[in-house]
Parts: structure tokens; C-alpha cells; sequence
């Protein structure tokens, strides 16, 4: 009975991730017919890109920056990794979307990072399962991917760097931010290469 429960669990997470992605995406390519191709946006600062190319275009019921996330974490190994709020890097904001996704937004100078709980609160609130890491570049592709894409540029079989970067690379307190990629490089499936 447990396996039909994980089974179970996973086929919905995965509904969840691509979900997300679409969304996301959607969102995206409506800014583009709206303002123009990624190249031309504003890439001053992470909130105001945010809520002028994303925010318009997803449902959002807040936006404020505001922290609503008072949940533990876990990495894909099952580590607890603390409140969603002090995991990682600052956090520049917070949007929490009407169908219970929560998208945790931080940069540096060279990216956005958008780590997206596919179901807020819900669980099982960890990374690789339920967390997962886009990323827009600030140079090219300016264009929001998998957290690692762009690493992919030959053809290779990179599923290796992704597992290891999936399941071993820290960054801030955390693991899992290439996981978005090896789940993708995996067909968008928990099983095979994934692991989990």
C-alpha cells in the first residue's frame, strides 16, 4: 500500500511541476508580445522585473514581499533544512498564486532565481519533489529555464552533472537546485535517472 500512495504522490507532483512550468512560461511569453522580446526588458533589479513582466500575467493573490511560509523544508535526501524563509540565499520577495503556488524570488548579478513550491504548504515541501529552481539569466538566453539549462549545449548526456548538482550541490544550507533540469532531462518523470 505505501508504493501505491508514493506512486500515487508522484504522478501528481509531476501534473504540479509541469503545471508550474507552463505557467510560468505562459507568463513569460505574454510579457514578450506585450513588451518586446527578453532582450529588451528592464534587468535592473529582480521585484521590479518581476511584477512588471511576471506578475501581470499570473493570478496572483499577494505580491507584497510579504513572508506567508511558516514550513519546514527538506532536500530530495530528507534532510531538514529550516523554515522555507531562511533557506538558501535572501529572498527578495514572495507571490503567492490563487491555486497554491508559492514562488520564492531571489538575484545576484548575473540571474533571477524563482524557486516555485508547486503546492505551498501542502508538502511534502521539499526540493526535487515539490521545490523546484528556475532561473533567467541575465545575459543569454534570457529566457526562464530549469535551473542548469544552459549548461546543455552539445548534445551530451549531462544527466550525471544534474544528478550530482541534484543531489549534492550546496547552495546556502540547501541541495536540490538543479533538480528542475534532471527532472526535465528525465521526460518530466519521477523514476529512471531521477531520483526519487
Amino acid at each position: 500500500m505505501p508504493s501505491l500512495v508514493t506512486n500515487y504522490q508522484r504522478r501528481v507532483l509531476e501534473q504540479q511541476f509541469k503545471k508550474t512550468y507552463s505557467t510560468l512560461k505562459n507568463a513569460e511569453l505574454r510579457a514578450i508580445i506585450d513588451f518586446g522580446d527578453t532582450v529588451d526588458w528592464d534587468y535592473k533589479d529582480a521585484e521590479s522585473l518581476i511584477k512588471t513582466y511576471y506578475v501581470p500575467y499570473l493570478n496572483v493573490i499577494n505580491d507584497t514581499g510579504e513572508n506567508m511560509l511558516d514550513y519546514n523544508v527538506k532536500n530530495i535526501d530528507g534532510d531538514d533544512l529550516g523554515k522555507w524563509i531562511n533557506n538558501r540565499i535572501d529572498t527578495d520577495g514572495f507571490i503567492y498564486l490563487s491555486d497554491g503556488q508559492t514562488i520564492k524570488y531571489w538575484s545576484n548579478n548575473q540571474f533571477i532565481v524563482f524557486t516555485v513550491d508547486v503546492n505551498g504548504a501542502k508538502g511534502p515541501n521539499t526540493y526535487g519533489k515539490d521545490i523546484w529552481d528556475f532561473e533567467l539569466l541575465w545575459d543569454a538566453p534570457k529566457r526562464l529555464t530549469p535551473k542548469g539549462l544552459t549548461n546543455i549545449n552539445n548534445g551530451a548526456d549531462y544527466s550525471y552533472y544534474y544528478e550530482d548538482r541534484c543531489k549534492n550541490y550546496t547552495l546556502g544550507n540547501g541541495t536540490g537546485c538543479f533538480c528542475a533540469r534532471l527532472f526535465m532531462y528525465n521526460g518530466s518523470k519521477f523514476g529512471g535517472k531521477y531520483p526519487w
